[in-house]
């Protein structure tokens, strides 16, 4: 059996936390691909994943195919400058005038850790806060979940996180204005930055409420009350 296989040579015999399902006695495993339907060992089923988020064609659509296989054709991995890469940078800050310049990453956990450490050197403050239940990645600082609280510093969620690393990140309710604020009341002159998922998804669909999105970004900035 392919799984038996992969738990000798894989940690749960997966690649990725993500895909550890603990209810199934296996892990589905993925054949091929098209379009929007994905075959596994189980047979067909419409991907409503699409490698979360990533391929928002679907599977192998024939314009992008003909694309990868002629890019292939020239060459697999330089490491130095490339044309393409350029041009795909200049679409993105065309296309989206507030990206003034950009940095491509291997994965959203290099993002969000590249994102906040930016944060932090620019404004010189080592707090950060993020809300229950959203994901970041796999990093320490966003690896946290809530206390108690409805506004806590954060607790590891994961073995070898270290609990001084974790006190540096505060957990707030998702869509909850007052848990927000009182985050930030909490972090006070620490706060480098509030990272949030605009929409949340990584425990089902939550819809946000917009007087939410509006208070994560402008609740930074307003005055400390007296």
């Amino acid at each position: 059996m392919l799984f038996e296989r992969a738990k000798a040579v894989f940690p749960g015999g997966v690649n990725s936390p993500a895909r550890a399902l603990k209810h199934l006695p296996a892990p589905l495993v993925a054949q091929r691909a098209e379009g929007a339907y994905i075959y596994t060992d189980r047979g067909r089923l419409i991907d409503l994943c699409m490698a979360f988020g990533p391929l928002i064609l679907g599977h192998r659509p024939r314009p992008v195919l003909e694309a990868v296989k002629a890019w292939l054709e020239r060459g697999w991995l330089y490491a130095m400058l490339t044309e393409p890469e350029v041009e795909l940078g200049e679409a993105i800050t065309r296309h989206v005038p507030s990206v003034q310049k950009i940095r491509f990453v291997n994965s959203g956990t290099e993002a969000t850790m590249n994102a906040v450490r930016l944060a932090r050197a620019y404004t010189k403050r080592d707090v950060i806060i993020k809300f229950d239940g959203n994901f970041h990645g796999s990093h320490d600082y966003v690896l946290v979940k809530a206390g108690s609280g409805a506004a806590t510093w954060g607790t590891p969620t994961s073995a070898g996180i270290p609990q001084d690393v974790a006190r540096l990140t505060v957990v707030a309710r998702y869509n909850d204005v007052d848990s927000l604020q009182r985050a930030v009341r909490e972090a006070g002159d620490r706060l480098a930055a509030i990272i949030v998922e605009p929409v949340a998804a990584n425990y089902g669909l939550i819809i946000p409420d917009l007087d939410f999105l509006k208070a994560a970004r402008e609740e930074p900035d307003a005055p400390a009350p007296c």
